[in-house]
């Protein structure tokens, strides 16, 4: 399934209030802050075994590497790891999205909660969306399955159906989610 890596880097004009900035904005976002040394600041969140059952892309094992350089530029190692089913690499807009308002709060002041709440919205929906596909792939598979059990009279090829048909949607759907993102970036 992937990582999404993107490493992302801005200016900023004034360095005083850049360090308390970005803590205060991964802050409200439930980041935790493991590092804080010399210009830099390392914010994760970490696995659990919910992952696959978080809905928000932000709440996915993340880790989030920072550094302020005296050239005064930002720059910004973003790593995010599937939630177990989905490849992250499907919400790269909410990502950059994320990182760009940062950016904006940083350096602007400019307010960064109604557009990441309204990027979560939409990412909750994907989300749902695809666990929906996932989950019509595994009853697929469970009712194939059947019919090749009863056919043979094989019960252990009912079982069998169902885990092909999940592994199966989710691979498909993942090619599918990666390919459509890579060549939407390109472009």
């Amino acid at each position: 399934m992937g990582k999404y890596i993107n490493n992302f880097e801005f200016t900023i004009s004034n360095n005083s209030e850049t360090k308390e900035k970005l803590k205060s904005y991964f802050k409200s976002y439930d980041f935790e802050q493991v590092k804080d040394e010399n210009e830099n600041l390392l914010f994760v969140k970490k696995w659990s075994i919910l992952n696959g059952w978080k809905f928000n892309p932000l709440n996915w094992e993340t880790k989030i590497d920072i550094k302020l350089t005296e050239n005064n530029k930002v720059i910004i190692n973003h790593i995010v790891h599937s939630n177990g089913f989905l490849t992250p690499i499907a919400f790269k807009s909410l990502f950059e999205k994320f990182l760009l308002n940062l950016e904006q709060f940083v350096e602007f002041d400019i307010k960064h909660k109604p557009n990441n709440i309204q990027e979560i919205k939409l990412a909750k929906e994907k989300v749902f969306k695809y666990h929906g596909i996932l989950i019509l792939g595994t009853v697929v598979g469970m009712f194939l399955g059947i019919i090749i059990s009863n056919a043979t009279g094989i019960k252990l090829l009912g079982t069998v159906g169902i885990i092909v048909g999940t592994i199966a949607t989710e691979k498909i759907m993942n090619k599918y989610l990666e390919n459509n993102n890579n060549l939407q970036h390109r472009i």
